[in-house]
């Protein structure tokens, strides 16, 4: 009986130590900061997002940044005005931002106040613009394999303009390709994200096979992205494109003024699954310039499926979608016109 009562204090002691060993593992970013510090607190914290990432570990596994702007080419082996410079998350590691610089814990951030607002930005030469070729292809790329403690909570993702070949020709704010991942994206602003060739924000795909994405995005605002349109070619996704197991759950997201030279003004869907929850689609736009290509469907929404698999599949839970357009630019008699302000479904 009393050895038995005698473990009871003990233990509370070494939860005790532990939760300390925890808290004490957080790496700590501010824009007047510096990196040659150690990053260990708020008074000791790092300059860049770059140092914090390429520091962070097991153990280290939190990264607090306090408000201001963060750029990609600012850091440890980053070279100035690189396009192919990106923020990569670290599997298992969680990136907060919206701090004010005082906090003791995360549920202290005032997400509220605009002075808190923490961007990743792609604006690499700094000048305000994010429609030339001095700006990061991909903001925010992932490990391979990411798993849901991967998290992003708390940054605007903001004026990445994918203007390159190939995969640098999309997803301007998040890109995932070719790979697994499951990564958690909470209260964060996508904005301003400029592709030439779709998934204005961002690209979910897996071409890779094995176990599907399924990323998850809570509390998410798509803000003004755009997706435009290369030669002879429809671009889809003015903010978010999912295909081939690019799977997705957005729970109380918003999606604003976002357009494609193309199809789906918001949202792509092709050989994915994607489940909306409590949503909102309002003015976006999908257009097509070009008469000589099929384009402009699903103002908000588009959906396709295909012979391929998986097959599509999508789910709307109490989302409300208003005032989303389909345009079209004058496309002849043998190109079939753009349908479904809201949402466009195709086979």
């Amino acid at each position: 009986e009393r050895t038995h009562a005698a473990s009871i204090p003990l233990a509370l002691i070494i939860v005790f130590a532990l939760a300390l060993s925890v808290r004490a593992e957080v790496i700590y970013v501010k824009t007047d900061g510096s990196d040659a510090a150690n990053g260990t607190s708020w008074a000791n914290a790092y300059a860049t997002v770059q140092k914090a990432l390429s520091e962070s570990n097991s153990t280290r596994n939190q990264i607090w940044v306090k408000h201001g702007d963060y750029y990609l080419d600012t850091g440890p082996d980053q070279t100035g005005n690189a396009p192919t410079s990106t923020f990569r998350l670290r599997n298992n590691i969680a990136m907060y931002g919206g701090f004010a610089g005082t906090e003791s814990n995360v549920s202290e951030r005032d997400l509220s106040d605009p002075a808190n607002e923490t961007a990743l930005s792609g604006d690499l030469d700094q000048d305000g613009n994010y429609d030339d070729d001095l700006d990061a292809y991909h903001v925010v790329t992932c490990d391979s394999g990411a798993t849901a403690n991967t998290i992003l909570d708390g940054f605007t993702i903001e004026r990445g303009n994918a203007t390159g070949s190939g995969s640098d020709g999309g997803a301007a704010g998040f890109m995932n390709i070719s790979q697994q991942t499951s990564a958690t994206f909470r209260n964060c602003l996508f904005q301003s994200n400029k592709s030439d060739a779709g998934a204005g924000a961002v690209y979910l795909h897996n071409e890779n096979g094995g176990s599907d994405c399924a990323v998850t995005f809570e509390d998410c605002v798509f803000l003004n992205n755009e997706a435009g349109q290369i030669a002879n070619q429809s671009t889809w996704g003015g903010a978010v494109y999912c295909s081939l197991r690019g799977n997705a759950t957005f729970t109380r997201c918003r999606f604003l003024g976002n357009h494609a030279d193309g199809n789906g003004g918001a949202l792509a869907c092709a050989e994915s699954t994607i489940t909306l929850l409590n949503c909102e689609f309002v003015g976006n736009t999908a257009r097509n310039p070009d008469p000589n290509i099929v384009g402009g469907k699903g103002g908000a929404v588009y959906l396709h499926a295909s012979a391929w698999t998986p097959e599509t599949a999508a789910t709307f839970i109490n989302c409300a979608i208003t005032e989303n357009a389909s345009e079209d630019d004058g496309a002849g008699d043998d190109i079939p016109y753009p349908g479904g302000g809201a949402i466009y479904c195709e086979a």
